[in-house]
């Protein structure tokens, strides 16, 4: 009987050992989880909790749609996503098939929102690198180069100094041509709409505030970008030019740009136009036209139409 105890003793002693070793682990592990979703909380922004809460709706996202999904534009998504990626813990994945970016969750962005009460989602497919491309990102990497070596440690300066110039139609100077090819050529490779080598452009520059002024740069660009590729489908020229008239003339409604498939930038463009005008008030018309082919490059009769109608119109 006074074995029979001891054995069981013994046994009532290994099975605690097991299950607080058991509990430990557990305990430790769901520290170690709250600490991390803490971390997470801390990095979540507006921004970024909108591209998570995209994945709500489905699983994997191409670049340009997860920009439309978050509200935000492809350039400032690049921005956003570089955040995702210097952060230490991922979040997200992604994969690049050719010209596009797919973004899905990882295993833990998906313990994430099921942690904060949301919850999660499959794939999709893709295309090739234009050669073209790759060399307009070749470019950039090279005039990006020259302009570190031209100005050396205000490379940075300048750049910002030229971004802030065509963000607000600053007056044109006759110096800074590195920097005046460095953004046509980074113009040329947005109007690709290759999302992998976007990231990859916006990855060249390290700093937070470059990168954000690049995409407003972009942004604005962007909308200069519609009318243009409206132009080059060919078969509406004349709605398009009309909707311009009516921009200009500020007598723009909604409904005028909708069969142009404009009416989720209509304020932009709305936007752009009073830029325009505005700059017509401080400056000789052949400065403004120069300020409009920053926007047109290879464009240069858009560039003097528009710029001949929105003096007219202002003086």
């Amino acid at each position: 009987m006074k074995n029979q105890l001891l054995l069981l003793n013994k046994m009532n002693y290994k099975s605690r050992k097991v299950f607080e070793m058991t509990t430990g682990k557990q305990v430790k592990q769901e520290t170690n989880e709250n600490e991390t979703f803490r971390a997470i909380d801390a990095f979540m922004t507006t921004k970024r909790k909108k591209v998570l809460h995209a994945f709500l709706i489905q699983d994997e996202w191409k670049h340009g749609d997860l920009a439309a999904a978050a509200e935000t534009s492809p350039a400032s998504l690049s921005n956003i996503m570089i955040k995702f990626d210097q952060f230490p813990y991922p979040l997200l994945s992604c994969r690049s098939a050719g010209k596009y970016r797919y973004y899905s969750l990882t295993d833990l962005g998906k313990a994430y929102l099921a942690y904060s009460g949301e919850d999660d989602r499959p794939a999709r497919p893709a295309a090739l690198l234009n050669h073209e491309e790759l060399l307009t990102f070749r470019e950039i990497k090279d005039c990006l180069n020259q302009l570190k070596k031209t100005y050396e440690d205000d490379w940075d300066y300048m750049l910002d100094t030229e971004l802030l110039r065509r963000i607000y139609f600053g007056k044109p100077t006759e110096t800074g041509i590195e920097a005046d090819r460095l953004l046509t050529a980074i113009g040329k490779l947005e109007g690709f709409e290759n999302e992998t080598l976007s990231y990859r452009m916006m990855e060249l520059f390290p700093s937070n505030i470059l990168r954000n002024r690049l995409a407003e740069f972009l942004n604005l660009y962007g909308t200069f970008r519609l009318i243009t590729k409206a132009l080059e489908a060919g078969d509406n020229v004349f709605p398009v030019f009309e909707a311009i008239n009516r921009f200009i003339a500020g007598t723009a409604a909604e409904q005028d740009v909708k069969s142009l498939g404009w009416a989720d930038r209509f304020s932009d463009l709305k936007v752009l136009f009073r830029k325009i005008a505005d700059k017509c008030k401080n400056c000789e018309k052949e400065e403004l036209f120069r300020c409009l082919n920053w926007y047109l490059p290879g464009n240069e009769v858009l560039a003097a139409y528009l710029c001949n109608l929105i003096w007219k119109h202002e003086n």
